[in-house]
């Protein structure tokens, strides 16, 4: 059997595309832009951390993985808002039973 150059060429963007077609990349200009794009609808960025002085919106779902990575600007007002919010994550490591933790992950 034989297959020509236009069939392998078909097979291969189909391939590729199902690859890559889990990720979604959405850039906005600012809060209403996404908020017309019903971005804040769909609660991959958590309502804590949407407010009305966004700008540079960049928006990254994985849909295979059910992830999404997201950033944004915000004004200082609002900055020092969402710092009341949130706090750092303790850098704790806690052995967990049946598995080492290596003695280097515990310096520095």
């Amino acid at each position: 059997m034989k297959f020509g150059w236009k069939y392998l060429i078909v097979v291969l963007f189909v391939v590729l595309t199902a690859c890559f077609s889990d990720q979604i990349e959405n850039v906005y200009a600012d809060y209403h832009d996404a908020a017309s794009e019903k971005l804040f609808e769909k609660d991959w960025i958590p309502n804590e951390l949407v407010f009305e002085s966004m700008t540079d919106i960049y928006q990254r779902t994985n849909l295979d993985v059910n992830t999404c990575i997201f950033s944004f600007e915000l004004s200082q007002d609002d900055l020092k808002i969402l710092k009341k919010k949130v706090s750092p994550a303790k850098n704790e490591l806690k052995n967990v039973y049946g598995i080492s933790t290596p003695s280097w992950w515990l310096k520095g």
